[in-house]
């Protein structure tokens, strides 16, 4: 999660100046959020989880992927 802490805390922080106040999410935690939301079955969420620890050009730690995977898979 440290690889795009800091483009989102900025993000946050520009949006607070706006005065508009918001969480900013990363690449998983969108995805999780559409999963909880009912807009992506637990196949699809994990899925595309999946196709994001397989992308060479952007970077998050496989092991980040597999731990949000298996949080997908936990939830009833």
């Amino acid at each position: 999660m440290a690889d795009d802490f800091e483009a989102r805390h900025a993000a946050e922080l520009n949006f607070a100046a706006a005065g508009a106040p918001t969480a900013v999410k990363g690449t998983l935690g969108v995805i999780v959020s559409a999963f909880g939301e009912g807009l992506l079955s637990r196949e699809r969420a994990i899925e595309l989880v999946e196709a994001v620890k397989g992308r060479p050009d952007i970077w998050i730690s496989a092991e980040l992927c597999d731990r949000v995977i298996d949080g997908l898979k936990q939830v009833p």
